[in-house]
């Protein structure tokens, strides 16, 4: 079951926060709400929840209004079915592991031959069913973010709310997590809102990405997509590095093969379909140029090795050139070092035109 906002408001005195969004999120599946921090992700994640009351507009989960501003509608919180694992864990520390997963389940005056089913059941999917009896701060890190996740799995809501679940986390176990909560998903067929500002998190865990700026949804789509094709420098430039180009001469109208002109005379060949209009400016990513020894090949663009940054599976440049420095990556095996003369080359489909808006 999917969930839709439509024209969703929120404002807070005389500041903004949600300026009208309407957006379908897609029934089992994960949507990464993804954008700095202030842009209106986390807002939009607790209007859905029911813990922030919108200023207008229409919340639907599934089938179910649960927000309206006319005729007024506001179904409380602990009646819209959601699950939600915040960035704090919000475990209770007096309880025990098994205690803090049944909550749910005792709040909704279960039976205890079915809490005791269900809370095994999920500590086994989430892999602390050997942890039942432990202490809640007896817990790592890793291991608190398994409860909560265990307490939205044993609620059986078909809507599971996450809000920067992994951020308090260290670098390699949020990578272990990720995973975890993809697979979880895939099990389970929730409906997942995931909300991050790390552009990295967001394309690893993602069916689809929505691109929060100032209070709106910029741009969304599969991760794969939004990365090659980003609408404007400011969805580029956040989805990851990207060589923004605004000096140069299109020369395209009515030729088979269309080009761009640098500033300083050098052609690239681009695809027919990249769509020019004023205002727009040239976006390739690091990894697409292609990096030749020599300035000899006038046929790309020259350029001088200033910075070399080795990260083990690849080595990262800062490249000179008469366009301005460049951004390049390529897998490590080459001996390139400072001061090296280089051309760069890219194929045609890997050059953007992106609106500088």
């Amino acid at each position: 079951m999917s969930i839709v906002v439509e024209n969703l408001c929120k404002s807070f005195g005389l500041h903004t926060v949600l300026d009208g969004i309407s957006e379908t999120f897609p029934g089992q599946s994960i949507s990464v709400l993804l954008g700095a921090s202030g842009c209106g992700k986390s807002t939009t994640l607790r209007c859905i929840a029911g813990l922030e009351k919108p200023t207008s507009g229409r919340i639907r989960l599934g089938e179910r209004v649960v927000y309206q501003d006319a005729p007024f509608r506001s179904i409380p919180v602990e009646k819209r079915q959601v699950g939600m694992v915040f960035q704090s864990y919000a475990i209770w520390p007096h309880m025990t592991v098994f205690q803090n997963v049944g909550l749910p389940l005792r709040a909704a005056r279960r039976p205890r031959e079915e809490i005791v089913r269900r809370v095994r059941d999920a500590l086994a999917m989430v892999g602390l069913d050997s942890f039942a009896e432990r202490s809640a701060t007896q817990l790592s890190g890793g291991q608190q973010q398994r409860v909560a996740l265990a307490r939205c799995i044993v609620s059986e809501a078909e809507f599971i709310l996450m809000d920067e679940p992994l951020s308090n986390l260290d670098a390699k176990l949020r990578i272990a997590m990720r995973s975890e909560i993809r697979e979880l998903q895939r099990r389970l067929g929730r409906t997942v809102l995931f909300v991050t500002h790390d552009q990295e998190e967001a394309m690893s865990i993602a069916d689809t990405i929505f691109l929060f700026r100032a209070g709106r949804i910029l741009q969304s789509g599969p991760p794969q997509a939004t990365y090659e094709q980003p609408a404007t420098r400011y969805a580029a430039e956040f989805l990851g590095r990207a060589n923004i180009l605004q000096e140069f001469e299109w020369c395209g109208e009515g030729r088979q093969a269309p080009f761009v002109r640098l500033r300083d005379g050098t052609q690239f060949p681009v695809s027919p379909e990249s769509g020019f209009s004023p205002g727009k400016a040239l976006c390739i990513r690091p990894e697409k140029w292609r990096i030749a020894d020599g300035t000899e090949d006038r046929r790309g663009l020259p350029g001088t090795i200033t910075r070399v940054s080795y990260t083990g599976d690849r080595c990262e440049y800062a490249i000179e050139t008469p366009a301005g420095v460049i951004s390049a990556v390529e897998l490590t095996g080459r001996n390139r070092g400072t001061g090296d003369s280089v051309t760069l080359s890219v194929a045609p489909a890997d050059i953007k035109l992106v609106s500088t808006d």
